[in-house]
């Protein structure tokens, strides 16, 4: 007699929504509070993803942590004291070659040596100081996509090692005061060698600058591979790669070379953003635990004003299990139904906190909304409604039938 009277958990689960849809008023009370916490949980995790997109995207353009440094080993510890070593392994054109089959796709490999220097102009005696940087053309040497007079350096230049340079416009002006254009063709030394100034480019450094090819600078100095991942998820596997090369090529290479990475700082401001997430989360949390009390309370009222119904349910053969499943599906559906609003609101919400944020600061942030943020809200607001469902209808499965008929 119990299978004709509601022994599966579908039937149970339509008897339940069937209550739910007689009192309105009791469903909306009861998904309220869950409407707020998954709304509350939903707005902080899309804006802490928009907002971690946006560092990592800042990080990316204006910083260096991105990049993988390959440098030879020039000094060692002898004694306690450090020492410049007897062998010194370069950095070649042919490492970098080697280095770009292994990127591939996933960064820009570029070989070059950034020190500071004195320039001088074969006309003058005075030298001025600047930072020189000596590279390959394989990734920008200087901030700057044009030239303002002269010519920019070519893959030419760097494999036929012809001795030019282009110069920063505060490098320009104060070699030439007032008038940098005319410095494009003239002859300056830099560190014993003549170069050829054949292009100046608009940058506002405050520091002077200039760029040379790799292959000109002065045979006593040791260049870095740099390795510039096009996305941060991309640098623990690129250091394991080039690690790698290092050891199949000389074995044990911590000897000769040092792999240095911004790993750590990015690695911290990462940690940054998940404990702002965990902790913006978990107050939201609460927000979802108020739901499901007033869920509990809203179940037990349920159970208190249904006792007759429970006990004739009884009667007629409806098992525990039968009566347990009706109000678990009630409470799971009103946290579903919450849930499903939450969502709505908490991507509205999300959406207009980052139009503020863009309109008050101008940064580029925007919520983030993905399946990961789908999965948490409403599993947390699913467990939510079984958690606190439960209790009611335990309640309710425990009732006696002759007692319960009785009830009025």
């Amino acid at each position: 007699m119990s299978k004709q009277h509601g022994s599966g958990f579908t039937e149970s689960a339509l008897a339940g929504l069937s209550a739910l849809l007689v009192h309105p008023l009791r469903t909306t009370l009861a998904t309220t509070g869950v409407i707020v916490g998954v709304g509350a949980l939903v707005s902080i995790l899309s804006l802490g993803d928009g907002v971690e997109r946006f560092v990592r995207d800042q990080i990316e353009s204006t910083t260096d942590l991105h990049v993988l440094s390959v440098a030879s080993r020039t000094r060692e510890s002898v004694d306690g004291l450090s020492l410049a070593r007897e062998r010194i392994i370069p950095l070649t054109l042919e490492h970098l070659s080697e280095v770009k089959e292994i990127v591939g796709a996933r960064g820009t490999v570029s070989l070059a040596d950034i020190h500071n220097a004195r320039v001088r102009l074969t006309e003058d005696d005075v030298p001025r100081a600047a930072l020189i940087w000596a590279g390959t053309i394989d990734t920008s040497l200087v901030p700057a996509t044009t030239i303002t007079y002269g010519r920019a350096l070519s893959n030419r230049d760097v494999v036929d090692s012809i001795h030019v340079m282009i110069v920063s416009n505060t490098l320009a002006q104060a070699l030439s005061p007032g008038a940098p254009a005319r410095l494009v063709g003239m002859s300056a030394v830099l560190e014993g060698y003549l170069y050829q100034i054949v292009g100046v480019w608009p940058g506002r450094d405050a520091a002077p600058r200039a760029a040379i090819p790799i292959t000109s600078g002065s045979p006593g100095r040791y260049p870095n591979l740099n390795i510039r991942a096009g996305r941060i998820e991309d640098l623990p596997a690129l250091t394991e790669d080039i690690e790698q090369w290092l050891a199949s090529k000389y074995g044990d290479w911590h000897t000769d070379f040092t792999v240095q990475t911004g790993g750590m700082r990015l690695a911290q401001a990462t940690q940054a953003i998940v404990v702002f997430k965990i902790l913006m989360g978990s107050v939201a949390a609460v927000s979802i635990l108020v739901g499901g009390i007033g869920i509990t309370n809203i179940m037990l009222a349920s159970v208190t004003e249904r006792t007759r119904e429970v006990g004739i349910r009884k009667a007629v053969g409806a098992t525990r299990r039968n009566i347990r499943s009706q109000f678990i599906a009630e409470s799971t559906t009103v946290a579903g139904v919450g849930s499903v609003l939450g969502l709505v609101l908490g991507w509205s919400v999300a959406s207009l906190a980052a139009r503020v944020m863009r309109g008050y600061t101008d940064a580029p942030v925007y919520a983030s909304f993905n399946v990961g943020t789908i999965a948490i809200t409403v599993g947390a607001a699913l467990a939510v409604g079984i958690v606190f469902g439960t209790y009611p209808a335990m309640r309710a499965a425990r009732l006696a039938p002759a007692d319960a008929i009785r009830h009025e």
